[in-house]
């Protein structure tokens, strides 16, 4: 999960991202989403209280198809 924005936790947007789209960059040891900024503004997001149910294959489908990556359950 990906956090954006807010202060202190406050205000913030999270994003649950495929690791599929996620790609380690070992020298920085760190992960790498590359995603325009502007675009990460349109991803299917929520907040810290309301969780979507990540079980959903609907929902899991969605946030997949958004980060054009295919699920790792089909």
């Amino acid at each position: 999960v990906l956090a954006v924005g807010g202060l202190f936790g406050l205000g913030e947007k999270l994003f649950a991202i495929p690791w599929n789209a996620l790609v380690l960059d070992t020298e920085e040891h760190q992960f790498v989403l590359d995603v325009d900024g502007e675009r990460l503004k349109s991803a299917p997001g929520f907040d810290k209280d309301h969780w979507p149910t990540m079980a959903d294959p609907t929902w899991g489908a969605e946030v997949h198809r958004f980060y054009d990556r295919q699920p790792y359950w089909g």
